[in-house]
Order: C-alpha cells, then sequence, then structure tokens
C-alpha cells in the first residue's frame, strides 16, 4: 500500500538540525519490521502485529501488515488485571513481571519457525492507572524485561513525557491515523473505551464515552465473554432512567483535551448498573448511550458530512453498528468499516508506526491531541542485547 507522510522532512526541520535530518533521511529509505503490540482494557488478549514500514525520498513510505495474531489472557490473569487497583505495590510489581512472561511466551511463540527478521517491538503496555490531571499515567508491561525475554529492542513507555508535558497522554494513536489511513474525516475506535480522531483544522482526539468495557461488563453477568453481534442487546427496552444517569456523568461535559481511566469508568460509571435488574435492557441502554455521546460529540462540532472509518471490538457489534449507522446517516456521515483484520489489529499497526517514528527520534505525539505543552518523542529504547547502536540496526 502506498502511504503519503506529507512534509515529512519538512515538518521534521523544526525540530532537528541539518545532519539530524540527513541521518533521518538515511534511516527512512531503508525497511524496518516492527512488532506493535497492543493491551486494551476490554481484558481480550494481547495483539500482535508484525508490520513494514520504507520511507521514501519524496517524504511518503510503504507500510504493510505482514501477520497478526490476538492471544487471549487465561481466566487467572484477567482477574489479576481487573482487580489491580486493589493490589499493593509489590503485588503490581509481581503482577507487571508475570504479564511480560506472558508476553514474552507469545511473542517468542509466534516468531517460532518464522523467517522474518524484527527489527524492534514497540508497545503500548496495558494501563493500570491514568489521571493526567494530577501527572500520573502507568503502564504495564515493563521494557527492559521484555527485551530481554525476547532479545530484541523494545520501545515503550509513550505516554508519561507528555504527561510531564501538561497533556493527556493519549490518545496517541492519530498521528499514525492521519498518515496511513487518509481518506477519512473522522477515525473511531470502538475498544474497551470508544475514542475519535477528527481534523479541526489540525487533528485532535478525545475518549469519547466507555464502550466495550460497559457492555462486556454487563454480557458477563450473563456468562458470556461479551454480547456477540449485540444479539442480548437487541432484546432489550431503553430504560429512560438508567440513559439518564449514564448520560449525566460529569467527563461528557468537559471540555477539550481529555481522557478517559479504566478505575474511573469503574467507579463513576459501572456502579450506575444494577445488576438484578434486566441485563438485556442495560445493554440495550448501554449502546443507546454510547451512540448518543458520539453524535453529541459531532454535533458539538458542526459535523454534517463526511466518513468515519469504525474499528475496534465494538465494529463487530451488529446492533451498536446499526444504531450507530442510522443516527449518523441524520448528519450525512457515511459509516465505514474495514475488513476484519484492520477491525482487529489497527491499534497495534498503528503502534507499530509510532515505534517507528521513535526510532527515527521525530515527534510522535502530537500537542494539539493531548494540550500538552508542545509535540513530543514518546516511548523508552529498552535494548538489553545491544541491537540498536547510535540508532542504527
Amino acid at each position: 500500500m502506498r502511504l503519503k507522510f506529507p512534509c515529512f522532512l519538512y515538518e521534521l526541520s523544526n525540530f532537528v538540525d541539518k545532519k539530524s535530518l540527513l541521518i533521518t533521511f538515511v534511516l527512512m529509505r531503508q525497511s524496518y519490521k516492527v512488532l506493535g503490540l497492543m493491551s486494551g482494557s476490554s481484558l481480550d488478549g494481547l495483539d500482535i502485529a508484525l508490520c513494514e514500514v520504507t520511507g521514501e525520498e519524496d517524504g511518503g513510505f510503504n507500510y504493510s501488515l505482514i501477520r497478526a495474531i490476538t492471544v487471549e489472557y487465561g481466566q487467572e490473569l484477567v482477574s489479576r488485571l481487573s482487580r489491580v487497583a486493589e493490589n499493593s505495590f509489590e503485588e503490581i510489581a509481581i503482577l507487571d513481571k508475570d504479564l511480560c512472561l506472558a508476553w514474552g511466551e507469545a511473542i517468542l511463540d509466534f516468531l517460532k519457525n518464522s523467517k522474518e527478521k524484527v527489527d524492534f517491538i514497540s508497545s503500548h503496555g496495558h494501563t493500570i492507572i491514568h489521571i493526567p490531571e494530577k501527572g500520573v499515567s502507568k503502564q504495564i508491561g515493563n521494557g527492559g524485561y521484555l527485551s530481554a525475554l525476547t532479545k530484541l529492542p523494545v520501545i515503550s513507555d509513550f505516554r508519561i513525557q507528555d504527561v510531564a508535558l501538561l497533556g493527556q497522554g493519549t490518545p496517541l494513536v492519530p498521528i499514525a491515523e492521519m498518515h496511513l489511513f487518509s481518506g477519512y474525516d473522522f477515525y473511531l475506535n470502538l475498544g474497551g473505551i470508544a475514542n475519535l480522531t477528527y481534523q479541526d483544522p489540525s487533528f485532535r482526539a478525545l475518549d469519547i464515552c466507555p464502550c466495550n468495557q460497559a457492555l462486556n461488563h454487563l454480557a458477563n453477568n450473563l456468562g458470556l465473554a461479551f454480547d456477540q453481534d449485540g444479539q442480548y442487546s437487541r432484546k432489550g427496552k431503553v430504560n429512560k432512567q438508567l440513559l439518564n444517569d449514564l448520560n449525566s456523568c460529569e467527563y461528557f461535559h468537559q471540555i477539550e483535551p481529555k481522557s478517559l481511566d479504566n478505575q474511573w469508568i469503574k467507579k463513576n460509571f459501572l456502579t450506575k448498573f444494577d445488576l438484578k435488574d434486566n441485563i438485556e435492557d442495560q445493554l440495550r441502554t448501554t449502546c443507546e448511550c454510547i451512540v448518543m455521546q458520539i453524535v453529541s460529540f459531532l454535533n458539538s462540532q458542526g459535523a454534517k458530512h463526511g466518513k468515519v472509518l469504525v474499528t475496534g471490538g465494538g465494529a463487530k457489534n451488529k446492533f451498536l453498528m446499526e444504531l450507530l449507522a442510522n443516527a449518523l446517516d441524520g448528519l450525512n456521515i457515511e459509516v465505514v468499516v474495514p475488513d476484519e483484520q484492520l477491525i482487529d489489529y489497527k491499534e497495534a499497526i498503528l503502534m507499530s508506526f509510532l515505534g517507528y517514528l521513535r526510532f527515527l527520534g521525530v515527534p510522535n505525539v502530537l500537542s494539539s491531541v493531548t494540550g500538552a505543552k508542545s509535540n513530543n518523542i514518546g516511548g523508552a529504547i529498552y535494548d538489553v542485547y545491544g541491537k540498536l547502536v547510535n540508532g542504527q540496526i
């Protein structure tokens, strides 16, 4: 796939000197195979995407997805991750190590008997706390540990520098979305949290509302991991009182930049459900709330036409997508759902690109998105076996 990075070298010249610009240009012309890792708040497992990126002389680059897989977490690990807020510092440190062991095993198994040579890993980590207004954001899945286990360089911890610059530290992916998937006006990811990227006129993004975290929480009480195709949501009726309660969350009325914390969702959103009441009605009501919040935000931006690319697990929820498509039709916004591979692995693919930019040493976190003092180069590099030497592989 031929992709453009408009004015890449010109924009880069605002951040680096001529010598660094020349080094970056040389590095761009080479081909890199990057293993993108994503572990989200829905706790459905680790997404692994092996991608190849090659820069070109005109500032564009070629991108391809070679292979991808999701490795599900065992029930014990899911339980520990879901209860992380209750843990002591020692328990969190042990969980961090155990998560790395699970990831390392998954990566080595993924690469076993593979002819592909991976240059480095780019990992989002797994967020356990995110309170940027207090200068706090923490992801486990330690890059140093992971590098030691896989014998590969690892780039991780993309958020904290942006938080230190008074930004939200998230969303991270807009810079990759606008360069890898051009041709859309909006990018909507329906994961554990629904987040949206748009252009106004610079690229901006925010967390809209809880999504699969809430739907899966309710489905679990039906003995299900999730509501397949939204079949139980479809059976339910809207509970107007619950809908009002969900929509009354203070977060929905805050201005950008803003982002959601998993623990905030548990304390302020999931507590509004009564698991003794009809679960199907609560599922239906939650779907309505998600769509209402998305449409409400787009209305607030004066959006009246365009195309939205929808990815994430929620894009497979047929009932939720029907509600969304019908609602956005009123704004003359076309809903585009890509092939299943892109739905499942878009965020892992985008993480590989963030790591690619970090390796080049150029800004990969946008202040227009996060509200930070400036664009910044996010990501710490762990190179246990010395495979990256002075920016060379």
